[in-house]
């Protein structure tokens, strides 16, 4: 399958389909939520038992950023505060 081009106000996005990890200025771009997760504070207990949680990022798309940018790559986050 050919590279192929997104044209919906951005000019000539490339999407990698060949499986390799594109030029070294790639950006992945992550489009969603940030959430909050409660993390309990003792492991080996059902949450209804946990004393106290600790806040802690998450939600898929920002985590999937994070994660990218730690192993050395170009990421980027693009959501909404409600």
């Amino acid at each position: 399958m050919a590279d192929e081009h997104i044209s919906d106000g951005i000019d000539k996005l490339s999407l990698n389909t060949k499986g390799d990890a594109g030029t070294k200025d790639s950006l992945v771009v992550c489009f969603g939520e940030m959430l909050i997760d409660f993390v309990p504070t003792v492991g080996r207990v059902s949450l209804a038992e946990a004393p106290a949680f600790k806040k802690a990022p998450g939600g898929a798309p920002a985590n999937v950023a994070v994660c990218v940018s730690k192993l050395g790559g170009s990421s980027a986050f693009i959501g909404k505060v409600q």
